[in-house]
């Protein structure tokens, strides 16, 4: 039996982790990225009409996108388990700067790992990331709204 769990909202109705639990910090520590790629020869042999849907559909467009339906499928999820008497308790801000700060020996291990695989800017990668998390969320609403 575990103490708990750090997953993002999704998972927690999937996953039946409803079932066992009751009660939802929502920390909002962590970012995942997504990509997707197309090979140059697969892209040679494209039209140009169809290399132009790509363009005009995916990058940033496709990012956001993706980012709003994921953090509004979160939304539906916890709006489901308030409910059915789930709890959520957001960190105030003060509150997550502490656990964001808490976790640096785990983002400092990444870009050890990292760079010692060759990636040299792996620190640069990581904070970018980070830039770009606070710079969207006000966008998708980070998934969770009271």
């Amino acid at each position: 039996m575990a103490d708990g769990v750090l997953c993002p909202l999704a998972p927690i109705i999937s996953f039946k982790i409803s079932d066992a639990v009751k009660y939802t910090t929502v920390c909002d520590l962590f970012l995942n990225g997504f990509w997707g790629a197309i090979g140059k020869d697969t892209w040679k042999s494209l039209s140009p009409k169809a290399q132009e849907a790509f363009k005009k559909t995916t990058g940033e467009v496709m990012a956001k996108q993706c980012g709003l339906t994921l953090d509004e499928g979160a939304v539906r999820d916890s709006e489901k388990l308030s409910a059915k008497g789930h709890t959520f308790y957001v960190l105030p801000d003060q509150e997550r700067k502490a656990w964001l700060e808490a976790t640096r020996p785990l983002q400092d291990k990444w870009v050890l790992e990292m760079t010692g695989k060759g990636y040299k800017n792996a620190r640069a990668l990581m904070e970018d990331a980070f830039k770009l998390s606070e710079k969207y969320s006000p966008i998708t609403g980070r998934g969770f709204k009271k």
